[in-house]
């Protein structure tokens, strides 16, 4: 895992890690899941930081559920 480096003339850069299974605490047992890391770097002369955060929840969410990328 790492901090994407801005180089202008850039204003944003996501890094994103590798997928890897991992143990997620369910209601009675112990399930695998998918997780991965992303790393979202903003010139917040540019992009303030609630754009920054709302984009990445939506980027979470549309990874969580694909499916979603075919309805626009």
């Amino acid at each position: 895992m790492g901090t994407p480096i801005l180089m202008p003339p850039q204003v944003a850069i996501l890094g994103i890690g590798a997928m890897v299974d991992r143990r997620w605490p369910a209601t009675a047992e112990l399930v695998i899941g998918k997780a991965m890391h992303s790393s979202l770097t903003v010139d917040h002369r540019v992009i303030d930081g609630e754009t920054a955060g709302r984009f990445q929840n939506e980027f979470g969410r549309l990874l969580a559920e694909p499916d979603l990328l075919l309805y626009g």
